[in-house]
């Protein structure tokens, strides 16, 4: 079965929530199975630029930042990986 992630960064049941939602309906009507995660429910920390994780996948090795166990940014990376497809929903606030 493929695994369908829509990422979102947007208000809670907002416009760009909810169009994200219809994207996974669609999804899940074709047989996928969906998961949401909306970016303020986890704690981000700012990049550093240090391309650590950019470095292992350069080598093959799994993808891991500085900040492994001091933010939420490995939960994320689970979630993108274990993703067949990925749908990123991000408000626009200027045309």
């Amino acid at each position: 079965m493929k695994k369908v992630l829509a990422v979102t960064a947007g208000r809670k049941s907002g416009n760009t929530e909810i169009l994200a939602k219809e994207v996974l309906m669609v999804a899940e009507e074709n047989g996928a199975e969906v998961n949401m995660i909306n970016l303020h429910d986890y704690n981000i920390k700012t990049c550093t630029g240090c391309e650590s994780c950019t470095m292992k996948m350069g080598k093959g090795e799994r993808p891991e930042c500085i900040y492994k166990g001091k933010d939420d940014m490995d939960r994320i990376m689970e979630k993108f990986l274990q993703a067949d497809g990925i749908v990123i929903s991000i408000p626009s606030f200027v045309l």
